[in-house]
C-alpha cells in the first residue's frame, strides 16, 4: 500500500487529507457522532471548516474486548497484519472510514458525480468489532468496482457495543437522557451523516446500499422499523432480526442487575450506581462483567416496536415494517454452515454429552411435549440417534442451527419483499482449521472484501471475484442476479471444488443449493418455524 496522500476540498467539511492506496483514497476516522457521556443518545457531528482534517489514520475504536480482532480472524481461519489504531475511546469512537475511487489512478471523482454508496455494518454479536479490522478494509473492492466500470464509494462504521451500546434498565430510563439500543441509534446517526455529507465526496445520498454481516445484518433489519428512510437497498450476510431476536425490558432488567452486581455496585443507592456507571473506567466493563451477559437489542417501542417472528413478518398489519416501502430491494445471502458461529461461542465447549443433551432438550420442549412423533421426526431429520457419537451429533446440531437461524429466516424475508434476491454462499473454507472445506460463518466477508486473495488459489479467487462483482453491480442498481419471487430463483456461490464459481437455480434444486427444503414441511408438522426457532434458542441457552 502506498504511503502517499491525497487532498479533497469538501464544500461543507473543508480540506480533507486522505491516504492513497493503489487505486483509491481512504478518508479514515471521520467523526460522525457526538456523545455527551457514554450512555447518551448520539447527536450528529455537524460540519466545521475551522481547520483541515487529517484523515490518514484510523480513528479510535469504541470499547470492545481486547484481542477480539485476532478472535475474528481465527473464526475466518486466516490472519492479516493489523494496522496501527489508537486506544479504544468512550466518547470518540463514533467514526467511519470512507473509501473513494481514483480514476486512472490519479483523479478523485468530481463532487457532482453521484456515485452509489456501499455502507458496511460489521458483526460481532453486539460485543466486539471495529471498522479498523484489516479484514474489513474496502480499498480492494473500490478498486475492483472502477475496473469493472461501476465505480462506487465504500464506507464502514463503528458503533457502541456491549454495556455502552445496549445496557438499559427502568432506573436508567427514568433519568431521561439515557437511550435504549444506543448501538443501533449510533448506526442510524451514521446513515444520517452519510446522507448529509456524502455528496461532497462525489457520492449520491439517494443511492445508499447498506450491507451488514451477522449482528450487522440483524441491525439492518431492525432499521427497517424506521419511518425515516435510511438507505435505498439492503444486503444481509448471515443475519436477521429472527436470528438475533430482541429481548424485552424484563430480560434487560435482569441483565442490568447482573452487571451492577458484577461491578460491585449492588449495595449502592440507584443514583450512586448510575453515577459510578458514568464515571468508572470502561475497562472495568470488560474485566469484571461476565462475558455471557445477554447485552443486545431490546424492544423499546421506539427503535424496535415488537419482536419479529416467522408468523408475523408476513402480515403487514400485524407487523408493519416501514422499510418495505423505502428499501426498494433486499438481497439475503446465507452460508451453508453459518451455524458454526454458534458452535464457536457456545456448542463446541459442550461437545461431551451433547447428543443426549440435545435429544432431551427437543423431547422436553414445552411446545413439543404433546407431540412425541414430531420430536422423533426432528431428531431423525438430522440423523441424531442414540448410536450417534457426540462429535457427529455436534456437526448435525450445527446444521440444525444453520437451517433454523440462518437459512429459514433468509427465505422468510425474501418472501416478504417485493423485490428480493436469495443467495447461498457454498464455498468451502480454504484454510486449515476446524471448518476447513466448509462454508463457515464469516467466510463470505473474507471473500467479499478481497483482502485474502493473495492466499487463494485461482478457482477460489474466481468465487471471490464473482461474489464481489455481483455486490458491486447490485449497489449500482443492476439486475445482476435473478429475483427470488415469484419463481423462487436463487443464486449460488461455489463450491469451486466442484468446478464452478457461481450459478443460478431454483430453490427446490437441492443438488445445486445444498439446502434442505424438506425443513419447511418438518416445521409445519412441528407447529410452525417459530417452534423450531424456540427449540434452537432454548438449547443454545443451555
Amino acid at each position: 500500500m502506498s504511503d502517499s496522500v491525497a487532498h479533497l476540498r469538501h464544500p461543507q467539511l473543508g480540506i480533507l487529507k486522505g491516504r492513497r492506496t493503489n487505486g483509491a483514497v481512504q478518508f479514515l476516522g471521520l467523526k460522525y457522532g457526538v456523545l455527551k457521556h457514554r450512555f447518551a443518545v448520539p447527536e450528529i457531528n455537524l460540519a466545521s471548516q475551522e481547520q483541515d482534517i487529517d484523515a490518514t489514520r484510523y480513528g479510535p475504536p469504541v470499547i470492545y474486548p481486547p484481542e477480539s480482532c485476532e478472535m475474528e480472524m481465527s473464526f475466518i481461519q486466516q490472519s492479516l497484519d493489523k494496522p496501527v489504531v489508537p486506544p479504544p475511546s468512550d466518547l470518540e469512537g463514533l467514526n467511519m472510514n470512507i473509501t473513494v475511487p481514483l480514476f486512472k489512478g490519479e483523479v478523485l471523482p468530481p463532487k457532482d458525480s453521484k456515485l452509489p454508496i456501499l455502507v458496511y455494518v460489521h458483526g460481532g454479536g453486539f460485543t466486539f468489532g471495529s471498522s479498523s479490522y484489516p479484514h474489513y478494509d474496502q480499498s480492494h473492492i473500490v478498486e475492483m468496482a472502477v475496473e469493472s466500470g461501476q465505480p462506487l464509494i465504500a464506507i464502514n462504521i463503528n458503533y457502541r457495543l456491549g454495556i455502552p451500546g445496549f445496557l438499559t434498565s427502568e432506573e436508567l430510563r427514568k433519568r431521561g437522557h439515557f437511550g435504549t439500543n444506543n448501538g443501533l441509534r449510533d448506526q442510524q446517526t451514521a446513515f444520517k451523516w452519510i446522507k448529509k455529507y456524502i455528496a461532497g465526496f462525489g457520492g449520491n445520498p439517494d443511492a445508499i446500499t447498506a450491507i451488514g454481516q451477522s449482528a450487522g445484518a440483524a441491525s439492518l433489519t431492525y432499521h427497517l422499523h424506521s419511518r425515516e428512510p435510511l438507505f435505498e437497498q439492503c444486503i444481509l450476510l448471515g443475519g436477521t432480526f429472527l436470528m438475533m431476536r430482541a429481548g424485552d425490558f424484563q430480560v434487560a432488567e435482569k441483565v442490568y442487575k447482573g452487571v451492577i452486581k458484577d461491578l460491585g455496585l449492588d449495595q449502592l443507592p440507584a443514583s450512586e450506581q448510575i453515577k459510578s456507571l458514568l464515571e468508572m473506567n470502561p475497562s472495568d466493563f470488560l474485566q469484571k462483567v461476565t462475558p455471557t451477559m445477554l447485552l443486545g437489542p431490546v424492544v423499546d417501542h421506539d427503535i424496535i416496536p415488537e419482536v419479529a417472528s416467522f408468523s408475523n413478518i408476513r402480515d403487514t398489519d400485524q407487523f408493519p415494517l416501514p422499510g418495505r416501502k423505502w428499501c426498494s430491494r433486499l438481497m439475503s445471502v446465507d452460508s451453508e454452515f453459518d451455524g458454526t458461529i454458534m458452535a464457536l461461542v457456545n456448542l463446541n465447549a459442550r461437545e461431551k454429552g451433547i447428543r443426549a443433551a440435545f435429544q432431551e432438550s427437543v423431547r422436553s420442549h414445552p411446545q413439543l411435549q404433546q407431540h412425541t412423533a414430531t420430536c422423533e421426526k426432528i431428531l431423525e431429520f438430522y440423523h441424531i440417534k442414540d448410536s450417534t457419537s457426540d462429535q457427529d451429533a455436534l456437526l448435525r446440531i450445527i446444521s440444525f442451527v444453520t437451517d433454523i437461524m440462518f437459512y429459514a429466516p433468509s427465505v422468510a424475508l425474501s418472501q416478504t419483499w417485493e423485490k428480493s434476491y436469495l443467495c447461498h454462499f457454498n464455498e468451502g473454507n480454504p484454510w486449515p482449521g476446524l471448518y476447513q472445506d466448509r462454508a463457515n460463518h464469516m467466510l463470505d466477508i473474507a471473500y467479499l472484501w478481497q483482502n485474502f486473495n493473495h492466499t487463494l488459489a485461482e478457482p477460489q479467487k474466481a468465487v471471490a471475484r464473482v461474489f464481489a462483482d455481483h455486490i458491486i453491480s447490485f449497489t449500482a442498481g443492476q439486475e445482476v442476479v435473478p429475483s427470488f419471487m415469484p419463481d423462487q430463483r436463487v443464486t449460488v456461490y461455489g463450491p469451486s471444488s466442484q468446478g464452478f464459481s457461481s450459478c443460478f437455480g431454483h430453490m427446490e434444486d437441492e443438488g445445486i443449493t445444498a439446502r434442505r427444503t424438506a425443513l419447511f414441511r418438518l416445521a409445519e408438522e412441528a407447529g410452525g418455524m417459530d417452534v423450531l426457532l424456540n427449540v434452537v434458542s432454548r438449547f443454545l441457552m443451555g
